[in-house]
């Protein structure tokens, strides 16, 4: 594997070259799937036992470095006055001129600021303003769904093809057996909290083709959880990928259910569950 180290001294917001130097797979990219500015349901419809969902906090992944499929590149965060920021970003990818050799781009010229984008599938978005890489950013719990239009960002001085889209979360070496156990319980309710919204969605659509559409859509959602994930380090042991999948899986639904709904989707704070174990903020690396 080759890689290259180069920095790019050309303003990053307002230009198409980014401060880098070349130095992490799942696929979420932006689709027709989902809307933008539609926020999240209540967690409430017509039937009084859905189970609340909570809105994932962007407190989740600060002091965090957060990476793809939890082994490639590097992604930071942190809030000043309520604004949230990308501190340090590595993008993993392929050399433009040799395809099937690897490289990495150490992205300088930060912090980045986010902004507000509303919300997609029932998760909060961010958009950065970074012209060689303008992501998109959306919140899990203790991780990110990141997406980029097209797919790849281009660093053409670095001859790199980076390729941001998919789940960053912790190194996928760092679940024990008792992280393990809390994953698969809330993987568990969390199973039942799709099925519960998927249900609800259904009672209260009567016209038959979306019935049919949103049934096909279910029935599919098993494969593309498992494409997103399948890369993610030791998922078949640990499962974090797929909870944050079906967790979102939920909120998408629940959004779906009541898409003129405004405000967090929450639960009394005695039915909040308890921060994971490996969620606990973590010391940078310098």
């Amino acid at each position: 594997m080759r890689l290259f180290a180069l920095a790019f001294t050309g303003a990053l917001l307002a230009s198409g070259h980014a401060q880098s130097q070349i130095q992490l797979p799942g696929a979420v990219n932006p689709s027709a799937r989902g809307t933008l500015d539609t926020p999240p349901a209540s967690g409430t419809s017509r039937s009084s036992n859905l189970p609340s969902l909570v809105q994932p906090g962007e407190e989740t992944i600060l002091s965090r470095e957060l990476r793809l499929n939890g082994s490639q590149g590097l992604i930071a965060f942190d809030q000043k006055a309520k604004v949230l920021r990308i501190t340090r970003l590595t993008l993993p990818g392929h050399q433009i001129s040799k395809p099937q050799e690897a490289c990495r781009v150490d992205v300088s010229g930060g912090p980045f600021v986010l902004r507000v984008a509303g919300y997609y599938d029932g998760l909060k978005r961010y958009q950065s303003d970074i012209a060689s890489c303008p992501l998109s950013v959306d919140i899990l719990d203790g991780a990110v769904s990141l997406s980029v239009q097209g797919g790849t960002c281009n660093f053409d001085q670095a001859d790199c093809t980076a390729s941001p889209a998919g789940v960053w979360g912790p190194p996928g070496t760092a679940f024990g057996p008792n992280e393990i156990k809390f994953i698969e319980k809330a993987r568990s309710t969390s199973d039942a909290h799709v099925q519960a919204y998927f249900r609800a969605l259904l009672s209260q659509t009567k016209d038959k083709k979306l019935v049919k559409d949103i049934a096909a859509d279910q029935a599919g959602f098993s494969a593309k959880r498992d494409e997103i994930c399948r890369d993610y380090v030791r998922e078949d042991q640990h499962g974090f990928c797929s909870l944050r999948v079906t967790e979102a899986r939920a909120l998408s639904l629940s959004a779906k259910l009541k898409p003129d709904q405004t405000g967090k989707v929450t639960g009394p704070p005695d039915k909040r569950k308890p921060p994971a174990p490996f969620s606990s903020p973590q010391k940078l690396n310098p």
